[in-house]
């Protein structure tokens, strides 16, 4: 359990490496539910590192190339089924 008043760091970005460990091939970028006013709701009872958003991009030298982007909702009150 984290203290009040206490900090700690989330995985934002992770790098894959292709078996020489120098050659980059895919970076993972993972934002969070940390707003203070828009996440109030979840923050308020320490439910910390929900996932808002996971970007995945694929890496050839200098440029990467977005791949994948998902979004992840919580607590929403529409049917997936229409």
């Amino acid at each position: 359990m984290l203290a009040r008043g206490a900090s700690c760091s989330l995985p934002g970005d992770t790098r894959e490496y292709a078996g020489t460990a120098s050659t980059a091939l895919r970076h993972t970028h993972t934002g969070y539910r940390m707003d203070p006013v828009a996440d109030a709701a979840y923050l308020s009872r320490y439910i910390l590192g929900l996932v808002k958003e996971q970007t995945l991009f694929e890496v050839n030298g200098s440029t990467e190339t977005l791949m994948s982007k998902v979004g992840f909702q919580y607590d929403e009150t529409d049917s997936i089924e229409g």
